[in-house]
Order: C-alpha cells, then structure tokens, then sequence
C-alpha cells in the first residue's frame, strides 16, 4: 500500500522570502501596502524579525497566497 501522507516543512517569512527571488517584488510591494509601511520599514522588519503578531498573522495570509506561484516557479 503506498503511503500517501506529506511532511510538512515550516519556514519561516524569511526563508519563504530567499527562496522567492522572483516574487520579491511583488511579494514586498503587496506586504508594503497591506501594512501601510515603508520600502525602509520593511526592510527593517525583514533584516530585525521584529514582526508583531497581526503582521505576522497577515504574512502568513500573503503568503500562502503565493504559493501556487513559488511551486511554479521552483519546478520551472
């Protein structure tokens, strides 16, 4: 009988965004505008971790959303 189960693999927002090179923008520029912040703010938060909750919350929301996105572009 096979085995049809997946391990699920956590990453964090910082490596969802490594591994993005070709979402970056669009990824960064959608997260800018969700949370009203800087180009400088996010990259700040980015570099530090200093998320609070609700915006980790809403990070996990944009970037779920893009996962469809992120399989296609890591197959092709």
């Amino acid at each position: 009988m096979q085995d049809n189960s997946f391990k699920h693999v956590k990453m964090s927002f910082e490596d969802y965004h490594e591994l993005t090179t070709k979402l970056t923008a669009a990824l960064r520029d959608e997260i800018m505008a969700k949370l009203n912040i800087s180009y400088a703010a996010y990259y700040k938060k980015l570099k530090k971790g200093n998320w609070t909750t609700s915006e980790r919350d809403l990070l996990e929301r944009i970037y779920k959303s893009h996962i469809g996105s992120l399989v296609s572009n890591l197959v092709a």
